[in-house]
């Protein structure tokens, strides 16, 4: 008679089983590359931001909790919380609807992986470009960094003319004459038969402020302005935009008009206007001046707009506030170039809101 015993549960199996590297090992070579993706784009920037926000903004001083101080007193953290929520309840919606669009179509024409590959490429490359872009950015390096360049720009303009406002004796009146001198007063100081300054740094509408018995070239002049460490010609100047407010043959054929040699001939033959158009006869202007300034616009290898044209009336156009105040503490005290410099950043935020 023979007898059968029952198996025993809970042994390992006789025959051998995965050795510990493929069991553990192989998992992990696959899974290698995105840990290492997922440590250089995620882990190191999320530590480093940490620790980078105990330092101050030239990353140089440590100073502690200051930073989450300013954080969370400053009433756009307010406005970035509701547009994270705003963000929060719409946009996942709406890209969730849109992609099961795309995944209905995407079955339907031919082509379809091509299609499939060309819609996910974004997502699979965003955290990257997202994250180059914005180190490029934010590089510290004037050189390299765009944000960082613009302010050393300012900087610098500002530390050129501090050369300028920073001896009293430059200007009209002094420091004190020139923070309470209007700009049509400051054109009369130089217009005038009994000049107390020698030049204004004003547009081609300058002589237009006041009543002036000068006749230019013989009683003024215009000159351009010198080069500042190489740098190439370029015109600062404002633009006129022309808007029409409701379609139209008349207003369509109107517009196109403006943009003729003949339109910028009878604007020019008035005096305090400079046309980009190259084709207008120069002579049309009625000065010689004016000739001078005007010529300099098409000639000009940079056209800038001027920066408080292109601003917020509360940053760039309002007197006691925005470039206005920090331009006139600027004058007042020259050497406080850094704290200006944010105090500009600090308004512009603001006024951007």
């Amino acid at each position: 008679m023979s007898t059968v015993e029952a198996p025993q549960r809970g042994l390992p199996p006789t025959d051998g089983g995965p050795g510990f590297f493929q069991k553990y090992g192989v998992p992990l070579v696959f899974l290698a590359p995105t840990l290492v993706l997922l440590g250089v784009w995620i882990v190191y920037p999320t530590i480093r931001t940490i620790i980078r926000s105990f330092y101050d903004r030239e990353g140089d001083s440590f100073v502690g909790l200051d930073n989450y101080e300013t954080l969370f007193t400053d009433d756009t953290l307010v406005t970035a919380i509701k547009n994270n929520f705003l963000w929060l309840l719409i946009v996942p919606g709406f890209v969730t609807a849109i992609g099961l669009v795309f995944a209905v179509l995407l079955e339907r024409i031919r082509f379809s992986t091509a299609f499939k590959v060309a819609v996910f490429m974004p997502m699979a490359i965003s955290l990257f470009a997202a994250g180059v872009i914005w180190r490029l950015m934010y590089e510290k390096d004037p050189d390299q960094g765009t944000v960082n360049a613009a302010i050393a720009v300012v900087k610098d303009a500002l530390t050129l003319m501090k050369d300028v406002v920073g001896e009293s004796d430059l200007m009209a009146g002094g420091k004190d004459g020139a923070l309470q001198t209007e700009m049509p007063d400051s054109v009369a100081k130089v217009l005038s038969e009994k000049p107390e300054a020698a030049m204004v740094v004003l547009g081609d509408f300058a002589p237009g402020q006041i009543e002036t018995k000068l006749q230019p070239e013989t009683g003024y002049n215009v000159f351009t302005f010198p080069s500042i460490e190489g740098s190439k010609p370029s015109v600062v100047g404002g633009g006129d935009l022309f808007v029409k407010f409701k379609d139209s043959p008349a207003a369509d054929a109107f517009l196109e008009y403006l943009t003729t040699t003949e339109a910028a001939e009878v604007w020019a033959k008035r005096g305090g206007f400079s046309s980009p158009n190259k084709n207008l006869d120069e002579g049309v202007y009625p000065d010689e001046i004016t000739r001078t300034v005007a010529s300099a616009l098409p000639e000009a290898e940079t056209f800038r707009f001027d920066l408080s044209d292109l601003q917020p009336a509360a940053f760039g156009g309002t007197p006691g506030q925005g470039l206005f105040k920090a331009f006139t503490d600027f004058v007042a005290n020259p050497d406080n170039i850094d704290q200006i410099t944010a105090k500009m950043e600090a308004d512009a935020k603001k006024a951007f809101q």
